[in-house]
């Protein structure tokens, strides 16, 4: 069911870190770790990058945000071969081709390049407005440095916006 949604929580999809996502942990705890260290300095960490968030349909951000999914995806695994963009790219499709409230929001540098995404989508037999998390993906040269931190925070802004009431992780 829908439930608060906590910056952090791991889910079987997440691919915030590398070494610690398990479901049943309680929350990844390379982005507690990473959020405490945004907390307790600022926001200074992931603002030294430069980033900028956009939300986007456009083809080429649903590849970036692919790409950045299977990159993320094979580093926690600990996998030397990554997928494919055709076997990616409907991963992202997916969540954004079930509902035209399906938000792709894109965390970039300032120079454009694409450093983190999330995917979300509303949950349709929910009792109020929920927005549930499908996917979550940093690109690996920047894991632990608190991008997923900045990425959900600006999430929440974003679904505020948009009247959803209430936010889940999907499992």
């Amino acid at each position: 069911g829908a439930s608060e949604w906590v910056p952090g929580a791991a889910s079987s999809r997440c691919c915030c870190c590398h070494r610690c996502c398990q479901p049943s942990a309680g929350g990844c705890r390379e982005v507690a770790s990473a959020a405490k260290r945004v907390e307790s300095h600022g926001s200074k960490q992931a603002n030294s990058l430069g980033m900028r968030m956009e939300q986007t349909r456009a083809a080429a951000d649903v590849d970036a945000a692919a790409q950045i999914w299977a990159e993320a995806t094979a580093a926690r695994d600990g996998e030397d071969e990554i997928a494919d963009l055709a076997d990616s790219r409907p991963i992202i499709e997916g969540v954004l081709s079930r509902s035209a409230d399906s938000v792709l929001l894109l965390a970039r540098s300032d120079d454009g390049v694409p450093l983190a995404f999330a995917a979300v989508e509303p949950v349709h037999d929910a009792e109020q407005r929920t927005a549930e998390l499908s996917y979550l993906g940093v690109s690996p040269r920047l894991f632990g440095q608190g991008i997923g931190r900045e990425l959900l925070s600006e999430l929440r802004h974003v679904l505020r916006a948009r009247h959803y009431y209430s936010k889940t992780v999907s499992n």
